[in-house]
């Protein structure tokens, strides 16, 4: 599994290349302040899928797991397989 902080500056790089880093990091809702779409969500996504596989995001996801980058931190270490949460490891 990847750092927090690598897949953190995955995102911020691919999904807000055009936004200012220091308004998307403080944003409480990245959606109401315009600086993502349901596109963006894909791409969170797919990078989070990328950083480590077989977690099936995609079914675990709520809204509320994409409101900030603090949220999808969460949602990332509460659903990516590790010791910490061994009943998610992958066989």
């Amino acid at each position: 599994m990847k750092e927090w902080d690598k897949v953190r500056q995955e995102i911020l790089q691919t999904v807000f290349p055009t936004h200012d880093q220091d308004i998307v990091l403080k944003s409480a809702n990245l959606l109401s302040d315009g600086l993502m779409d349901s596109l963006s969500i894909v791409l969170i996504l797919t990078i989070l899928d990328e950083a480590k596989p077989s977690s099936d995001y995609v079914s675990k996801a709520s809204a509320d797991d994409f409101r900030s980058l603090a949220a999808i931190e969460m949602f990332y270490q509460r659903t990516a397989p590790s010791a910490a949460n061994p009943e998610i490891l992958p066989e």
